[in-house]
């Protein structure tokens, strides 16, 4: 049964995946090579439907209808006797035959969409290589840089697990998409100067820059070129800088321009310098219950204020907090952000997130809601404190885990959370919304009995 349902999950996001998939010939290709369960798929159908299913339907519709016997005179009471096919006979094995067609190219379409998110993370992982290769040669081979990184380009989507490329790109990388001339500068009379690529999402590089006006340091964010030609990524784009530019928190990280030059769209931000929750995770295995708790609050404040404005995130994770130099913990990365109670943001059944942190009802596909940012939150508490998150395991089999199975228990993995904390974080990860709590101040509430804590003297 777990296999069937993880073959349904992995059909799925391949058929929600391929449109974005067509986009990418570079990929396509890619897809097509490495298909190979579908191509033996293929040849066992042609096989069976030539040579087995003709006699098998042939065998079943006469034994169901068998053939009838028919006496025709031939001269007074000499008679001739024949056997007459039944028409419902003949009819049956049509359809026989012609369902036997559709269930094995059916199949077949199966397999080949299944082959979709191995794919994309087949690409993700050759894009990976390929930035790789830039950066050694941005400075000695320029142009040979920037064709690998447009290389690199056509082979990521946006969806399924390519999301962060930051811990592999290095921070030499040449700069795509600006013409000769303004090699290190963009915007109106080159108000910002673009210093060393910071990170990396789905949609864009991140930049760590310097805007020459109000004489800052700042984030620049810059949209990938195939995000560029697709209005629909585009209009994500856009939405990311106009949400931020709503969201006034303390919390959350502003947003200070938006503006296009050099054939891309570029987004300004504060500049963290205190690194990542994913980082500080990775460095310390297991953060403490009191830090754990601290930063929980925090972005919790921030989404309940998102939340208020009637923003849902949609792709809270650690590698989307960030830290100021004082520690600050700041939610960012509105990407993904979707207005509650509308359906133009997102087309329907599309996944939007990343796999680790969806809720199940992002990984079905279904709308979604402020108790979606919850169980995402919920995951990446659970990951503060054991060092791992629930489900793992490739895409297709976390998405169906997030819908079938059960997390384990945290104090499994670590015995010093408190067994009210644990009790609390199971009740954000409930599969069913409904069963979740159903605000952030409601679930504040509940840790703030759980495991009391000063966030402010925490994080200090």
């Amino acid at each position: 049964m777990a296999e069937r349902v993880k073959f349904l999950v992995s059909v799925r996001e391949g058929a929600r995946n391929f449109p974005l998939l067509l986009q990418k010939p570079a990929l396509v290709r890619l897809w097509l090579i490495t298909a190979r369960r579908a191509y033996i798929g293929l040849g066992v159908v042609l096989i069976l439907m030539t040579l087995a299913a003709p006699p098998a339907a042939s065998f079943l519709a006469n034994t169901i209808y068998p053939e009838k016997l028919v006496a025709e005179p031939v001269f007074y009471f000499v008679k001739s006797y024949r056997f007459v096919s039944n028409p419902r006979g003949d009819q049956l094995y049509l359809q026989l035959l012609m369902g036997s067609w559709a269930i094995g190219l059916a199949v077949v379409a199966g397999l080949f969409l299944r082959q979709i998110p191995n794919a994309i993370a087949l690409g993700k992982d050759r894009a990976e290589f390929l930035l790789a290769k830039a950066a050694r040669l941005s400075e000695s081979a320029p142009e040979d840089s920037m064709r690998f990184r447009l290389m690199a380009e056509d082979l990521l989507v946006e969806g399924g697990e390519v999301t962060v490329l930051s811990e592999r790109i290095g921070s030499t990388l040449p700069i795509g998409g600006i013409p000769s001339g303004k090699t290190n500068f963009i915007g109106d009379h080159d108000r910002y100067r673009l210093d060393r690529v910071a990170g990396g999402g789905g949609m864009g590089t991140v930049y760590a820059g310097y805007d020459t006006v109000l004489q800052r340091l700042v984030a620049i964010k810059q949209l990938f070129r195939h995000v560029v030609v697709d209005v629909h990524q585009l209009g994500r784009f856009r939405r990311e800088g106009l949400a931020l530019a709503k969201l006034n928190h303390n919390h959350i990280v502003p947003i200070y321009d938006l503006f296009d030059d050099a054939q891309s769209f570029w987004l300004v931000m504060e500049l963290l310098t205190g690194g990542s929750l994913d980082e500080r995770i990775k460095e310390q295995q297991k953060l403490s219950v009191a830090d754990s708790v601290a930063i929980t609050t925090c972005i919790a404040q921030a989404l309940e204020f998102a939340h208020s404005k009637g923003f849902v995130h949609r792709d809270v994770k650690p590698m989307n907090i960030l830290f100021s130099a004082d520690g600050t913990p700041k939610l960012t990365d509105f990407g993904a952000v979707k207005l509650e109670r509308s359906s133009f943001h997102t087309q329907e059944g599309m996944v939007v997130g990343s796999p680790g942190y969806l809720s199940p009802e992002q990984a079905n596909g279904a709308p979604v809601d402020n108790r979606s940012d919850i169980y995402s939150l919920g995951i990446s508490l659970y990951q503060m404190l054991t060092g791992r998150v629930p489900f793992e395991g490739d895409t297709s089999s976390i998405l169906a885990q997030h819908l079938t199975k059960a997390p384990r228990p945290p104090r499994e993995l670590n015995k010093n959370i408190p067994g009210q904390l644990e009790s609390v974080i199971l009740i954000m990860l409930e599969k069913k919304p409904e069963s979740r709590y159903q605000s952030i101040g409601e679930f504040m509430t509940a840790l703030c009995y759980a495991a009391p804590t000063n966030p402010e003297l925490a994080l200090g």
